[in-house]
């Protein structure tokens, strides 16, 4: 296996300005998937690379769920402290903000052919905030329809199949 690191929006709780978060990029002979967490937007420059892949999985940082879901806002506290940290962790909006570019191939509108993220490609997201999401029976039923598995401890995924 071998991996590559992409840079990504630094995360709210970030403390050194030298600091850069990570997302990677894991490649075996078999199947390419990204690592993305602590991290929110893919920045440009990590998107032209991502351009030249096809994942065959992502796992995605998805921290705050859907934020307009006053009940689970309320349980956070400050919405104001909440809307402010959210960039530096993903929101199921921002997901389904980005999800389009990796399915049509980047950043290009007119690019012919596949997109980043090949087709059926789990869409697997974690780091998720307990206060900012439904029970993991609901938020399995709600976002099944849009293809998003929410992970949960001892997770199995196979990405691709055994020869």
């Amino acid at each position: 296996m071998s991996g590559i690191a992409y840079p990504s929006t630094p995360p709210s709780e970030q403390t050194l300005p030298c600091e850069q978060p990570l997302h990677f990029l894991f490649t075996t002979e078999q199947e390419q998937w990204i690592y993305a967490t602590d991290g929110a937007w893919f920045i440009t420059s990590a998107m032209r690379r991502l351009e030249k892949t096809r994942l065959d999985a992502i796992v995605w940082d998805v921290t705050y769920g859907d934020i307009g879901n006053p009940q689970y806002r309320a349980e956070m506290g400050d919405p104001q402290l909440v809307m402010s940290a959210q960039f530096g962790h993903n929101t199921l909006a921002m997901i389904r903000m980005m999800l389009p570019t990796l399915l049509r191939g980047g950043l290009q509108t007119d690019k012919i052919g596949g997109g980043i993220l090949k087709p059926n490609a789990p869409i697997l997201l974690t780091h998720l905030s307990k206060g900012w999401h439904p029970p993991q029976d609901e938020l399995e039923s709600s976002l099944a329809a849009d293809g998003l598995v929410p992970a949960y401890d001892g997770l199995r995924v196979q990405i691709t199949e055994c020869a």
